[in-house]
């Protein structure tokens, strides 16, 4: 059983893993489309 300590940091870091996958995601997409225009 976790306990709570555990339980609040999975949930700290949730939200910011989220929009850093997120940013990782867009930054990959542009990458991609700027290789496309100019390759």
């Amino acid at each position: 059983m976790p306990s709570f300590h555990q339980i609040a940091s999975i949930a700290a870091r949730a939200p910011s893993r989220a929009a850093l996958d997120a940013l990782g995601m867009a930054t990959l997409a542009a990458f991609i489309v700027a290789g496309f225009q100019f390759g």
